[in-house]
């Protein structure tokens, strides 16, 4: 019985992640928005936070631990979403020098533009007493950054939740 709500959980999740139109940001609560540059990255942060925290029930912790990229504004979306997340106070958000003291006792940059292999990311968790942890990355491409992120859950190792947005560069913001 486990392995057929886990079978349809990871189907329900892979076909959420599958819906996308281009330059619009297709987020699992199946909001469609055009966002563009750092007003449009600012819009996608607080949507996908948004959506988080629909998705799981309150009191549940969660450690933002990073979005790689090259480009420095994955800091400000991390940021960003942190703070919206810890403003709706419906999740426990892990702080962020918690993660960095804990990161450096697993020898881990949260700041790293390649990522972190998920099973340091769980770990990391873990050792935070967090339920969820949330990785992702940013990539230019297309005329466009395309925003990805994925909330793990550190008990099961599965993917809780996967979200994205697509920001158009150079476009006029819609606020």
């Amino acid at each position: 019985m486990k392995r057929l709500l886990a079978c349809a959980v990871l189907t329900l999740i892979f076909f959420a992640g599958c819906s996308k139109k281009e330059d619009q940001a297709v987020i699992s609560s199946g909001t469609a928005v055009d966002f563009s540059d750092d007003a449009g990255m600012r819009r996608a942060a607080a949507e996908i936070a948004a959506s988080i925290d629909n998705q799981f029930g309150a009191g549940t912790k969660i450690a933002l631990v990073n979005i790689a990229s090259a480009d420095h504004r994955a800091n400000s979306v991390l940021n960003d979403m942190t703070a919206y997340l810890a403003k709706s106070g419906k999740l426990g958000v892990v702080d962020g020098e918690r993660i960095d003291s804990a990161g450096k006792e697993l020898n881990l940059n949260r700041n790293a533009s390649s990522g972190l292999p998920d099973i340091s990311l769980l770990e990391l968790g873990r050792l935070l007493g967090a339920q969820l942890v949330l990785t992702g990355d940013m990539t230019a491409e297309k005329g466009a950054y395309r925003i990805v992120v994925r909330v793990l859950d550190t008990q099961t190792s599965f993917i809780a939740g996967q979200y994205q947005a697509n920001v158009p560069v150079g476009k006029p913001a819609k606020l």
